[in-house]
């Protein structure tokens, strides 16, 4: 089963996520973070599955949504707080090009799966998120 954008935000209680603008994440009913996750960015690393969006350098001007939802990030971000990752196929996952331009991620579908997680880490200036995963549900 796939879905799209805006549809797995529906399926966790968040609506309106679905157009362009939107940001990556939102906060759903229970006031729990959901950031739509990449599937290439879930590892296990010393027996811990975890989710780690790499660090990608100083950021460059970014559009309003990714500013918005670095913020975002960035104001929810407590050490060993809670975040639903639901887990997405991307046709790129974005960062820096070898000649220095920024590709954007390109979202294919979600897959259905989320992970329940807790934050490690964050650094706003990188994009860096750290996350060690404590399960997964289907929607």
């Amino acid at each position: 089963m796939s879905y799209k954008y805006g549809e797995i935000f529906e399926k966790l209680g968040i609506p309106g996520m679905g157009h362009q603008g939107a940001t990556w994440c939102a906060l759903d009913p229970q006031s729990v973070l959901v950031l739509m996750a990449h599937q290439n960015f879930v590892h296990k690393r010393r027996g811990v599955w975890q989710y780690e969006v790499p660090d990608q350098g100083v950021q460059p001007r970014r559009s309003h949504s990714a500013t918005r939802s670095l913020d975002m990030i960035d104001s929810y971000f407590v050490p060993g707080i809670g975040i639903l990752l639901p887990v997405a196929v991307f046709l790129t996952d974005g960062g820096p090009r070898a000649d220095g331009t920024w590709e954007s991620s390109e979202f294919k579908a979600a897959t259905g799966a989320v992970y329940r997680a807790t934050m490690v880490h964050f650094d706003r200036s990188t994009g860096h998120l750290l996350c060690d995963i404590s399960g997964k549900f289907s929607v």
